[in-house]
Formats: structure tokens, sequence, C-alpha cells
């Protein structure tokens, strides 16, 4: 059996059975930075056949004995410079000692999220010039399936684990067979799902109102009273490097400004089935998924978190349509159908013209992107029943998947860290 140790400050002296029950290492703290138990710990939460397979092959122990070479867990809850900043004064001189003299290994694990800010890469290398500490000694893990992967940064599909096992514990809450073979027409071409009204969906929901594609679809915006002024006084960020129409030129053809007020005038938009979708819990993003509600369009439209950004974070929200038999399209950085294909699942090319998935600039990709919404939404209602029932193969190959198997992105992880202090 393969042993992990994981020292933690404040462990019990009796031990713990569980992490969720383990005071987060550098917690608490009076520098305002939080640190948490995310879900680096496999758990039966996770799916009993994965929790099963890591308790037959591995021995997970938590300890205060150093005597032997030992990972120091953290997981922020936010990814930034003074996170790094933090972590010379939050861990203790004995276990930042043990890691420069190869006596253990700090562990960041950052999988519930998957951006990393623009001088990541600095940061950990200042740390460890500051600390004399090898790079080797530290390990990065995050959701981010972009990131450049080396022996001691990995990716960590947290959220398809995450969705599969939700689909699995939750027979309700995905579709059936039945459904998919109701050839019913659909009363909407598309759903959308938004809560929190970030500025890449507000331009998306207006550039729809523009070409008078809102009453086609079902749409949910959470309210935001600063949305137009995010985009009349655009600031680059770490989640957005550039506003998603940015040429002037642009924004004056398309009347973007005046679009842009309107669409916000008419939010919160709500989706009568989700309407508790739209309440700031993010714990229902996680159960709060009705399959009547996809039933009643032919594809969805999924904006993820971040749209011109180096990194990709596919979510819960990435993953749900594949339970619920619904084609989608991304909005979001590129190479997310790319990321569909490579977990096993099928895109939705030819029906789909995907090559928006490639292109990096940012405005000509929300341009393509709106204009195959239009297109498909300009078929009639007989054209998209068709368009819809002729991908049926692809769409039972990924409902099957994501809820038949059994994701278990920790087995590899666990097997990394273990060669990693052997």
């Amino acid at each position: 059996m393969k042993e992990l140790r994981f020292y933690y400050d404040n462990l019990l002296e009796d031990g713990v059975s569980h992490p969720k029950l383990l005071t987060p290492n550098c917690m608490p703290n009076d520098m305002g930075i939080t640190f948490g138990n995310y879900g680096f710990m496999v758990t039966r939460a996770t799916g009993i056949n994965n929790f099963q397979k890591i308790e037959k092959d591995f021995k997970i122990t938590f300890t205060k004995d150093r005597s032997k070479k030992y990972f120091y867990l953290v997981e922020p809850q936010g990814m930034y410079t003074e996170v790094i900043e933090s972590l010379t004064t939050l861990i203790s001189k004995d276990v930042l000692e043990d890691m420069k003299n190869d006596k253990a290994i700090l562990c960041i694990c950052y999988i519930q999220e998957g951006d990393y800010h623009k001088d990541f890469y600095k940061d950990i290398n200042k740390f460890c010039d500051d600390t004399s500490i090898s790079i080797n000694n530290i390990v990065f893990l995050t959701n981010n399936p972009k990131i450049e992967k080396t022996k001691n940064i990995f990716n960590v599909n947290y959220y398809l684990n995450h969705m599969t096992v939700t689909y699995q514990n939750n027979s309700d809450r995905y579709n059936s067979i039945e459904n998919l073979n109701d050839d019913n027409v659909r009363p909407h071409y598309f759903l959308s799902l938004n809560r929190n009204p970030k500025l890449h969906r507000q331009v998306l929901g207006s550039l729809l109102l523009k070409n008078n594609l809102l009453d086609k679809g079902m749409m949910s915006m959470g309210y935001d009273v600063d949305g137009i002024h995010k985009f009349d006084n655009y600031v680059p960020t770490d989640f957005n490097r550039k506003t998603p129409i940015y040429s002037e030129e642009k924004i004056k053809e398309l009347d973007l400004h005046r679009h842009i007020s309107e669409f916000k005038n008419m939010c919160p938009l709500l989706i009568d089935d989700d309407v508790e979708d739209l309440r700031d819990d993010h714990t229902l993003g996680w159960i709060n998924i009705h399959p009547k509600t996809y039933n009643k369009a032919y594809f969805s439209i999924i904006a993820g978190n971040s749209f011109d950004t180096p990194w990709l974070h596919p979510d819960e929200k990435f993953w749900k349509p594949l339970g619920q038999f619904h084609p989608f399209i991304w909005v979001g950085p590129t190479g997310g159908m790319q990321h569909l294909k490579d977990m096993g699942f099928k895109s939705f090319s030819p029906y789909i013209d995907e090559s928006y998935d490639t292109e990096e600039d940012c405005e000509k990709r929300m341009l393509m992107i709106v204009n195959e919404i239009t297109r498909l939404c300009n078929m009639n209602k007989e054209e998209i029943h068709e368009w819809y029932y002729s991908m049926q193969d692809i769409l039972i190959h990924n409902w099957k998947r994501i809820v038949e198997n059994n994701v278990n992105p920790f087995y590899e992880l666990y097997n990394k860290l273990f060669n990693l202090v052997n």
C-alpha cells in the first residue's frame, strides 16, 4: 500500500477520521487570506467506487510527525500575489526548513478553480528565491487543463468528477432516454443559464437582443447595477484581458452601448423553472438541475467564468448539458471543445460550427459565436427539430459517459504525488 503523509499544524492529538474535520493549514490567520478544505482529499463524496479504489491502494496519513517526508497542503480560496507572499509568514519556520532540506513538499491545491494571475510563475520563483526552497519541492494543482504541465504542475478534472457523481447520486437530476425519444417539437431554441452577470455574459445577451434572438430561447441573468459601467470604463483583469468587443469601430457599428444599456434594464432575467438558481448560493449549481427545463429547448449556450484568458475553467456549467442530451455552444476561452474531446466526449461538429474554439482574437470569437447562434435560431422549427435528432448518437454517447462512467481524476494524481516522495 502506498502511503501519502499530510502534515497539519492544528491536528488533534487523537487524529481525525474525515478531512473536513481538519483545520486547514494557514488558518486561522490575521492577514485576511482564506484557506479551506476544498476537495483535495478523496472522500465518499467523490464517488463510492473512486473512494474504495483509493482506499484499497493508498494509505492517507494525517500527521504532526515530521520524521518522514510529507506534504504540507494549502488550499487557498483565491490565487493571487498576496497568497504566495503570505506563505513565508503563515507557514512555520520548521516546516519551511523541512521544505528547504528536501524533507517536505509544499502542495498548493487550487482544483476548485482554474484561474491564475499573470505573475503566478514569477511569484512562485520569488518565493523559492526568498526561502531557498527548490522549485522541485512545490506542487501546484489546478482545474485548468490549459496550464503548462510539468512533473510538479498537475491538472485535476475536479468538476467533471463532481458532476458525474452528482448525476449518479441523484437520478432525478439527469435526463432519461424516454425524454430523448419524445418527438414533440420543443417551444424554445436555446437555454442559457447565467447567475452572475459577468461582462462577457452581458455582451452576449446584448448581442442576442440586437439580433432579436432573446425571444427564441430561455436566458437567465442576475442583476448587476454596475454592469454598464464595466463596459464603458473597462479595466483589463486576469479574468478578461479585453472586453469581448473591444474595437471602437465595431462597438459603433453594433451600437453596443445602447444594446448593453437596454439589456441591463431588462435584468434580472428569470426562467420560471430555475428561479432558485439565481440566488447567490453556490451549492445550487450542483443540485438544482431540472431536466424538464432542458427538454423545452434544443441546445444550450454555456458562458464560462471568463472569456479572454489564457486559462480555462471547465466547472459544473460546462459538464451539466451532457447529462441532459443537450449540445452546447461554449462562450469562454479557446480550447473548451477540444478539452471536451480530450476527456472522451464528442463535440457537436459539424452540426455546430466550432471553429470559434480556436479563434484567439476575443472579438472575432464572440462574433463567430453569435453568428452561429443566429444561424441555428434562423432555422424553422421543423429544421431545428431535425437538426437536433440527427446528432442523437453524439448525445447518447455523451450522456452515457457522464452518467455511467466513474471519472477518477485523483488516482493518477495520488500516484504522481507518491512518486515525488519516493
